[in-house]
């Protein structure tokens, strides 16, 4: 064993006092889940992102349902390709079954994100490439 003066505290100790010092001190404690948002938008969408991102990485369908601009909820069928944090909020671009072309949709206006069941294969024409390359400039 090795001698070791008591003013130098063992690594586990300092990571140990470290962690002590920013964590609640019990598990009940309110802070204990708490998070930190940028925004009240992103905290609107915080619920979803999970869901989103698992989608986007195993090619799922989702069901997504919003308000259009006349208040009446809107439903889609899409294909999640990617998912952008715009200081503000997040932005999820996806290939529209209904309008058979790219759009994108605001997380925190989303009413209702779930996974219909469905998959799908990444076709030519409906990929996060596809759409990026019409911004592409020669």
């Amino acid at each position: 064993m090795r001698w070791r003066p008591p003013a130098y505290p063992s690594s586990g100790q300092a990571v140990r006092a470290k962690i002590g010092a920013v964590a609640p001190a019990r598990p009940d404690d309110p802070g204990a889940d708490s998070f930190v948002f940028a925004s009240a938008e992103a905290a609107r969408a915080a619920p979803h992102l999970g869901l989103i991102r698992r989608a986007i990485r195993d090619h799922l369908t989702l069901a997504l349902a919003y308000p259009g601009p006349d208040g009446q909820e809107r439903q889609r069928r899409i294909r999640p390709l990617h998912l952008d944090f715009w200081g503000r909020g997040w932005l999820l671009t996806a290939w529209c079954d209904l309008s058979r072309d790219f759009k994108q949709f605001r997380v925190d206006l989303a009413t209702r994100i779930e996974h219909d069941g469905g998959a799908f294969l990444p076709e030519p024409g409906k990929t996060i490439e596809d759409y990026l390359a019409r911004f592409a400039t020669a």
